[in-house]
């Protein structure tokens, strides 16, 4: 989706609104603040809260999206056997998510929450979370898994759970890759059989 650099700013904002506050302290006018544009910019392009939740649900996906296709197995891993460069390649994604990344993946996590009551909001992250189901099935057949498909679902659970614990507990430092590694292939070691 195209927007303008305006329009990405205040998504931006709304997403470290959300992340600090939570979504009861998502509103125009803290955007506004956050962004520090003149109050009312956020309503003239979000008219409604619903349709800003909505444009920030649509942000999300599209970076998270971008993460997973853009993910990379470490150099060092080229010549690996399949399973360690499948965990790599997750554990790439989740030590973004976790770090760098961490305010917009606590944002989504809150979205994914209000989503539960309101499917309007399912749609953006939705769409994100079938990728990465399709792209965890791939990695699943290309180790050899009986049931690929089935064990997608195992995998994508198991890395959510992951990114909650990864995104509600108070870590002091980001997690190091190595470490999200061995977890993660001995996820893909019990989805494979």
């Amino acid at each position: 989706m195209t927007r303008s650099a305006r329009v990405t700013e205040l998504l931006e904002a709304a997403v470290a609104i959300v992340a600090a506050d939570g979504l009861r302290g998502l509103t125009h006018r803290a955007v506004d603040s956050r962004a520090g544009v003149p109050p009312g910019s956020t309503s003239y392009y979000f008219r409604t809260r619903q349709a800003l939740l909505q444009g920030l649900a649509e942000l999300i996906a599209e970076h998270e999206q971008r993460d997973i296709e853009q993910a990379e197995v470490s150099p060092e891993l080229a010549d690996a056997p399949m399973l360690r460069q499948a965990a790599d390649l997750v554990a790439g994604v989740l030590v973004h998510w976790l770090g760098p990344a961490r305010q917009r993946t606590r944002a989504r996590l809150e979205i994914w929450l209000l989503a539960a009551e309101r499917p309007e909001m399912r749609e953006a992250l939705g769409r994100v979370r079938e990728h990465f189901l399709e792209r965890s099935r791939l990695l699943l057949a290309g180790t050899g898994s009986a049931a690929p498909a089935e064990n997608a679902q195992l995998v994508v659970a198991m890395i959510e759970g992951l990114t909650y614990d990864g995104v509600t507990r108070p870590v002091p430092e980001p997690p190091d890759r190595p470490t999200l590694r061995r977890v993660v292939e001995k996820i893909l070691l019990a989805a494979a059989e």
